[in-house]
């Protein structure tokens, strides 16, 4: 019985280090994408060239 119970526990630590480890480069990634995508052309200045020189509509 004891086997059982240290078993268990062991695998609820890797399980949530699997889960951590998966998960924070994610939310990391959502957040660098989102200024790349969303705030980073709001302030470029070699972007809104790009934009205004082959008329590309900003809403696209």
């Amino acid at each position: 019985m004891a086997m059982d119970i240290t078993a268990a526990v062991v695998w609820h630590w890797w399980i949530g280090l699997a889960i951590v480890l998966g998960v924070v480069p994610l939310v990391i990634a959502t957040i660098v994408g989102y200024f790349v995508k969303v705030v980073g052309p709001r302030y470029n200045a070699r972007y809104q060239r790009h934009v205004r020189s082959h008329h590309i509509d900003e809403l696209e």
